[in-house]
């Protein structure tokens, strides 16, 4: 007799979870509560552009996506992206391409004295760490024990720090270095000589969609509630007018850990252990606003994939892409147009959470342009998204609970997210995999 499987969360942890179930013959239902499903990995496609809203790039050393890209038959689907770069510390900007040697040696914000200090260290790291992965948090968690911050200063200095190692990780993930463990550092280091960087050509939730192409998928579908029936599990979706009738033999929970928490909030502890609710319910999360502008004076755009503040100055704005240049292509017949994405750091995002869009998108336009003064005067609103829980943050400590709160589910109610590994897109998929492992092995004692 087949045995039902929910899913709830269409991001690339539910996604991998309900393909791998799909693949061992259970019969999975996914519910997502957006339009579409990519989680914060969804894709805008209009006129012609695909502009990532969250996540907006893979690289060589994810060891969960690459055997699937392999095994969905999707790397003619794949980009290379630029990784010509460029720095500021508000009075100069300077390019910086990420793994070039002679970018490094002429840095002009650091002395011979830090990078010959910063080679070092980073030599080092590289030859002891290579078997750190990302994630999978159980290689991370000997080295969670202080600060990214702390271990930077540690190793390399203040300027490093201030000019390298913090333009290295806020931009991407928004939360600061003084609130993460030190192990996404050397975990990030150890690949870092050797690194790529890839992208789908039509976006990062192209992957989301090939994993679920044989699995039922309900989107505008939030769940609720769950509630058991004896053995089996029923899902309640009040938010939008509807009550899913099947029964469920077992339920992975792919969404972020708040909503995890209020989910299971009525399961019994048997289900749902002590330790793991803790863990769900001390989980943060850091916000981030993502505005997206159409320009078509292309021309007057300087020439780098992305832009990034640095330097102890702390800017409002954590990172400027530019579209075109990074993903090496654009639409046919936008050939003087392009798409920039401006992302705000999480206190600024906190602060502009309640602006009406207009507001936000004009407020957004004139941060970035103080920060890069060459961008065009004016510009059209292409996409605004803003997340209040953007990044899970990965604090001093988690990295262990994390390994401990994978290792202690048994199903048949399992958990997925990035939160339980690193906020990658590998991290997300590793533990798709974890909670598809788990409960099947629940479903056939």
């Amino acid at each position: 007799m087949a045995k039902y499987i929910a899913v709830i969360g269409g991001g690339p942890a539910g996604c991998h979870a309900a393909y791998l179930l799909h693949k061992q013959g259970y019969e999975v239902v996914l519910f997502e509560r957006d339009p579409s499903i990519g989680g914060r990995t969804c894709s805008w496609q209009e006129q012609g552009w695909a502009i990532d809203s969250g996540a907006g790039f893979v690289t060589n050393f994810y060891s969960m996506l690459w055997p699937l890209v392999n095994e969905l038959g999707l790397l003619a689907e794949m980009t290379n992206l630029s990784r010509s770069n460029a720095l500021t510390n508000g009075q100069k900007t300077v390019d910086f391409t990420v793994g070039s040697v002679s970018s490094f040696l002429s840095f002009p914000f650091l002395g011979t004295r830090d990078k010959f200090r910063m080679a070092w260290q980073a030599a080092l790291i590289t030859a002891r760490h290579q078997k750190l992965d990302l994630s999978r948090p159980e290689t991370l968690a000997s080295w969670d024990d202080r600060s990214v911050r702390d271990e930077a200063l540690h190793l390399f200095g203040e300027e490093v720090y201030q000019y390298l190692v913090r333009p290295s990780i806020e931009p991407f993930w928004y939360f600061s270095c003084t609130d993460v463990s030190r192990a996404m550092l050397l975990g990030l280091m150890a690949k870092a000589s050797t690194a790529k960087f890839f992208a789908f050509k039509r976006g990062m939730s192209f992957l989301c969609q090939r994993l679920v192409a044989g699995v039922k998928v309900h989107v505008n579908a939030p769940i609720d509630r769950i509630a058991r029936d004896g053995k089996l599990f029923l899902l309640q979706g009040e938010g939008s007018g509807r009550t899913e009738r099947r029964a469920f033999d077992g339920v992975v929970l792919a969404t972020t850990a708040t909503a995890a928490h209020k989910l299971t909030s009525q399961l019994d502890d048997h289900l749902v252990p002590a330790a793991t609710r803790n863990f769900l319910s001390s989980q943060t999360y850091v916000p981030n606003v993502h505005v997206a502008f159409l320009t078509d004076d292309r021309a007057s755009l300087p020439p780098m994939s992305s832009l990034f503040p640095c330097g102890p100055h702390r800017s409002p704005v954590a990172a400027i892409n530019f579209n075109s240049h990074k993903q090496q292509s654009r639409p046919s017949g936008a050939e003087h147009q392009d798409i920039i994405g401006v992302f705000l750091n999480a206190q600024e995002s906190q602060n502009c959470l309640s602006m009406q869009d207009d507001e936000l998108s004009d407020h957004a336009w004139r941060l970035a342009r103080e920060l890069c003064p060459g961008l065009p005067a004016q510009s059209r609103l292409y996409q605004l998204i803003k997340r209040p829980e953007a990044i899970p943050l990965h604090s001093v400590g988690r990295y262990r609970q994390a390994v401990e709160a994978l290792n202690a589910q048994q199903g048949p109610v399992v958990f997925a997210g990035d939160y339980l590994a690193s906020a990658t897109v590998d991290g997300a998929l590793y533990t798709g995999l974890r909670a598809a492992q788990t409960l099947a092995k629940n479903l056939s004692q």
